[in-house]
């Protein structure tokens, strides 16, 4: 698991077992961002899933990280 702050958001990144947690069949992304919204005084969350199987649970980490900066970034654009 990971943690940054990126673009005033901050994003903490995994990659959680898929299938048993004893014997995992993969690892999948999965990302939660929260950051502030003064309008209305306090924070939002929004959390980045993909379904695509990954080997280790860093490779998908690392895949939700880059997931998690991707919609930060089209969703800085829309404000």
């Amino acid at each position: 698991m990971g943690s940054m702050f990126y673009k005033n958001h901050t994003i903490v990144n995994t990659g959680r077992p898929a299938g048993s947690a004893e014997d995992p069949v993969g690892y999948l992304p999965m990302a939660v961002i929260t950051w502030n919204r003064p309008d209305l005084r306090r924070r939002v969350m929004q959390i980045v899933k993909s379904e695509k199987l990954h080997e280790t649970a860093e490779e998908a980490s690392a895949v939700a990280l880059e997931q998690a900066k991707a919609w930060i970034e089209h969703h800085s654009r829309e404000r």
